[in-house]
């Protein structure tokens, strides 16, 4: 059975789809695999290529917040 990775207040935004930064606000990318990936606590990763790449970001980020005791990044 997989382990639950969940925790509460991050969430990744539309499930790793790459984001830009424009005209002042993160935009969603349709046309390229390359981009970052939104945490919903506000963390954002670097430029990656791949959804799966975000997700990994994700889940580290996820457990870097676990180890640091807190729930908001």
């Amino acid at each position: 059975m997989p382990r639950n990775t969940r925790l509460p207040g991050h969430e990744l935004r539309n499930e790793g789809a790459p984001f830009a930064w424009s005209s002042g606000r993160y935009v969603r990318q349709r046309e390229t695999w390359t981009g970052k990936g939104l945490c919903s606590c506000g963390a954002v990763s670097d430029v990656l290529d791949s959804n799966n790449a975000r997700k990994r970001w994700h889940r580290a980020h996820k457990d870097e917040m676990r180890q640091s005791g807190g729930d908001r990044g």
